[in-house]
């Protein structure tokens, strides 16, 4: 992702459209984005987090400008868990975190 943008979402897929990235076999912890990459990015003028992350592994936020944003909740960046609402385990529903985010060199002002 490159640009100009008013926010960014690290996350989505509709739980309706069975993706391979959702599949117990090749994503058993069901991570909605593996890998991803937001670099070299300006967002500006948020009313809440300028970069979202939802349940996602080994992402790397790199050398991005985020310019008043948060201006009514969250963080600059935010860092949430999903919680899968097809996926009852009995002691509630599967909330997967995000783990192994990477987040360097960006600058952030509100």
């Amino acid at each position: 992702m490159n640009g100009l943008i008013r926010y960014l979402s690290v996350f989505g897929n509709d739980p309706n459209v069975p993706l391979p990235t959702l599949s117990q076999t090749t994503n058993p912890k069901q991570f909605e984005s593996i890998n991803a990459v937001v670099r070299n990015n300006i967002v500006a003028f948020s009313q809440a987090a300028g970069i979202n992350m939802w349940s996602t592994s080994g992402t790397r936020i790199l050398h991005n400008t985020l310019w008043n944003t948060q201006e009514v909740s969250q963080n600059a960046i935010l860092i949430n868990a999903v919680a899968h609402s097809d996926q009852y385990t009995g002691a509630g529903y599967l909330v997967v975190p995000c783990e192994n985010i990477t987040i360097v060199n960006n600058i952030m002002t509100k």
